[in-house]
């Protein structure tokens, strides 16, 4: 798996097909886009990485090493800073969970008390522990979270799915580390930390105001207790009747890629609705695709030097005010396909802002919005 990370290939799934065939067999699934030499050469590593493992251990190597200490002893107090929850701690072991919330096809939202999360359970002694766990990704977070997780010495030891239908689309990643349970902490929160890298959930922003590294260039934005599952950034005054909402951040750098978030038409009586915004240069210069309940129409424009110019657009569709609906963008050259719910449902071929720039979240003229869960992926 490393020699296949290391060589910029993608690992998408590990998992057994078997229960008692000797030895044990692992299948790894790898994905990966660039020239036929160089996929083919990162192949040809992890296929001499996988000769070398078979010839220093010819038999495979059962158990997880030493036991550990009789008696567990976690201090939780430091864990929980490193992690920055506070988790469980019971006879000596300590437990910390993150919930992931989704949205089921029956229109039920599953999170925490029902498996969908993201946690880590440590055991043993402060100088020799375990850690096990699970990471609940969406798209585009897999990688970096394998990547981190594998640079601080944590072993994965499965990737697939859990669910059927749910939004967005989770891959469940658990592994299993030792060391001093600090370390392996510090691993965990480095995989944390890469995973919200590139997603911005708004659940640990203060509310009332607008969250750090976002600037907003029309009306009111500030965080409320009204998101999905918690908190998201609302456009709670539009400050008119007309004009672009672009609320933005510049220090994400985007060319290529995707660009996702969870939209909500809350009011609106001249427009509804909104979407996400992206290689956003200034107020006057970005693409983006957007919904409006009032129209019922999907579209995807270009604003050149503040002059809207419609790129595509799907008309006929149904998704009501007070619903939450996913927007999701790919960008790749001068390449764009729009998502709306899941289906594709727009391409179009444009080059008229050919570089990189800010995302950002938008929405026009009296349209107050809320976003949540933006997820921002950049091409490989």
């Amino acid at each position: 798996m490393g020699a296949a990370l290391d060589s910029g290939l993608d690992v998408t799934a590990l998992h057994n097909h078997f229960t008692r065939e000797e030895p044990r067999v692992y299948f790894m699934h790898i994905g990966g886009e660039g020239t036929a030499e160089g996929l083919a050469a990162g192949v040809g590593k992890a296929l001499t990485a996988v000769k070398t493992v078979r010839a220093g251990a010819p038999q495979p190597v059962r158990g997880a090493g030493k036991p550990l200490p009789g008696k567990n002893s976690i201090d939780a107090g430091p864990l929980g800073k490193i992690l920055g929850v506070s988790g469980l701690s019971k006879d000596g072991m300590f437990k910390a969970v993150i919930g992931r919330p989704v949205s089921m096809p029956c229109g039920c939202e599953a999170g925490k008390e029902m498996g969908v999360n993201t946690w880590a359970a440590f055991i043993g002694s402060d100088a020799d522990a375990a850690v096990d766990g699970d990471f609940a990704t969406a798209a585009g977070e897999l990688q970096p979270v394998l990547q981190a997780l594998r640079k601080a010495g944590i072993s994965i030891v499965a990737i697939h799915s859990h669910m059927e239908g749910e939004s967005p689309r989770l891959v469940f990643l658990h592994y299993w580390g030792r060391g001093a349970a600090a370390d392996l902490a510090r691993g965990v929160r480095s995989a944390l930390d890469a995973q919200a890298g590139s997603r911005f959930e708004f659940d640990v922003d203060p509310t009332g105001a607008l969250p750090a590294g976002w600037k907003a260039e029309k009306g009111s934005w500030k965080v409320e207790e009204k998101g999905r599952a918690g908190r998201c950034l609302t456009l709670a005054d539009t400050g008119g009747d007309s004009g672009f909402n672009l609320c933005w951040r510049a220090d994400v750098d985007f060319k290529d890629g995707s660009v996702e978030a969870q939209v909500r038409a809350d009011t609106g009586t001249v427009d509804q609705g909104g979407g996400v915004a992206w290689r956003v240069r200034d107020a006057k210069n970005y693409y983006l695709a957007r919904y409006n309940p009032l129209e019922g129409n999907f579209r995807v424009y270009v604003v050149k030097d503040g002059s809207r110019r419609q790129l595509a657009s799907a008309e006929g569709l149904a998704v009501k005010s007070g619903e939450w609906f996913p927007v999701r963008i790919e960008h790749r050259g001068d390449r764009i396909e729009c998502s709306l719910n899941g289906q594709r449902l727009l391409e179009a071929t444009d080059a008229t802002l050919p570089g990189a720039g800010g995302i950002g979240l938008w929405s026009k003229a009296d349209a107050a919005s809320s976003f949540d869960d933006v997820v921002v992926t950049p091409a490989r």
